[in-house]
């Protein structure tokens, strides 16, 4: 059950992170700003992300702690998304070369 709000969490940050004008299309890239609407729709599917992860942590260790489990787990999935991001354009090659 943690396994699975440790990954919802960090789909969660991931879709916050690509709902941002400035992390969909960056400066210098020739890559077009997604609609409105569909940043709209993966703010929303982040934000109902973390709070379905927070329920998983309450219910497997109540309130008190569950809180407190969910707080480090946005914290290490914020870290890992921190490191991973700027290195996705070289795994979109990578994969594409493979393929």
């Amino acid at each position: 059950m943690i396994l699975l709000a440790s990954l919802l969490t960090f789909i969660a940050l991931l879709l916050l992170c690509m709902a941002m004008r400035r992390s969909a299309a960056r400066p210098g890239r020739h890559r077009k700003v997604p609609p409105a609407a569909r940043r709209q729709r993966w703010r929303l599917a982040g934000m109902a992300l973390l709070v379905v992860s927070l329920g998983l942590c309450a219910a497997h260790y109540g309130f008190g702690a569950g809180l407190v489990c969910w707080f480090c787990m946005i914290s290490a999935s914020g870290l890992v998304l921190i490191f991973c991001l700027p290195y996705r354009e070289r795994w979109k090659q990578a994969w594409l070369r493979r393929g």
